[in-house]
């Protein structure tokens, strides 16, 4: 993107046009494409302001949203692509104000430090985690190992209905009955050793 553009009909012109060329890019250029956009987004909040006079970083006034529901009108953005684009603008715009404006700021507008590319890998790297745990490996040796793979099997069997259950047809009631029960008898074995 030209970083010269700064007037609001030129950044529409280019979140527009990148928008549009996205719908029809390769994954990688896509990524590019969304980019742009969002830097484009951004900078057009900087010519919205919010009733105290600031910049509208958050994108919430009623006239900067009107100018992206413009942008993706002039893009073509089909109704069924249309939230996934924003969540994609969304996610790159949040990553460029966190770049752009300094902590006081970021604190001020109610926002995260960390962005969505740093809660991203934060997230993966829970999930991996878990994984872990019930991948096999090495014994879980640590309370907390502990006490975090016993959270997740109850989260997991909260979501196990004794009624469901009950309806299965015969044979698959049966293995899944065994399959209870065998967490059932492994955890009292345990409980009752300690």
């Amino acid at each position: 993107m030209n970083n010269k553009i700064d007037t609001i009909d030129g950044l529409l012109k280019v979140a527009s046009s990148a928008l549009h060329e996205s719908l029809s890019a390769s994954d990688t250029r896509k990524t590019e494409l969304l980019r742009e956009v969002a830097t484009a987004f951004v900078d057009a909040r900087n010519h919205f302001y919010t009733k105290e006079g600031e910049p509208d970083w958050l994108g919430r006034t009623y006239a900067y949203r009107t100018w992206v529901r413009e942008a993706m009108s002039r893009a073509n953005v089909p109704s069924e692509q249309l939230h996934t684009l924003q969540a994609a603008v969304r996610y790159h715009s949040g990553n460029i104000l966190r770049d752009r404006l300094d902590d006081e700021t970021l604190n001020d507008l109610g926002l995260r430090k960390s962005s969505p590319r740093e809660r991203s890998v934060e997230k993966r790297e829970r999930a991996s985690n878990t994984l872990n745990l019930f991948n096999g490996g090495a014994e879980l040796q640590t309370a907390d190992e502990i006490r975090q793979a016993c959270a997740l099997i109850e989260a997991a069997l909260k979501r196990v209905n004794a009624s469901t259950v009950s309806a299965l047809p015969a044979k698959e009631r049966r293995a899944a009955r065994a399959a209870l029960q065998s967490v059932a008898d492994r955890a009292n074995e345990i409980a009752g050793a300690a």
